[in-house]
């Protein structure tokens, strides 16, 4: 993912503020989750991570959260206390102590998608 990362920092996708942080947010997930460094499911997020980094730093946040039936149904996850609180830690790897509920409707998204592939829960 390393070099994904890169990639798209070299092209100008992402900044390097989003490129460092999410070379911090994956060291994170790799020491918590092991099992998941390579997956597509990793690279997704972390791809997606940055962009919506890159678009709180710009002042360009998304708008419109996720569904809403889709957002209460991950705000019910058994884990999402602690997929909240990975979430806040990975963000502070940014520099960032909070995100709009938008941009955190599909981060948390992410992070519940990773846990639940982790868990075998997806295919």
């Amino acid at each position: 993912m390393d070099s994904k990362l890169n990639l798209l920092a070299k092209a100008g996708v992402i900044s390097d503020t989003a490129y460092n942080g999410g070379l911090h947010a994956q060291s994170l997930l790799a020491q918590r989750w092991p099992q998941m460094v390579g997956s597509e499911q990793l690279d997704m997020l972390l791809i997606h991570l940055c962009r919506a980094v890159d678009r709180v730093i710009s002042h360009q946040p998304m708008t419109k959260p996720i569904d809403e039936d889709i957002w209460n149904e991950i705000r019910e996850v058994p884990d999402y206390q602690a997929l909240s609180e990975l979430n806040h830690e990975i963000l502070l790897g940014f520099g960032i102590h909070s995100v709009p509920e938008a941009e955190l409707s599909y981060m948390m998204a992410n992070l519940v998608g990773l846990n639940m592939a982790k868990e075998g829960s997806l295919s």
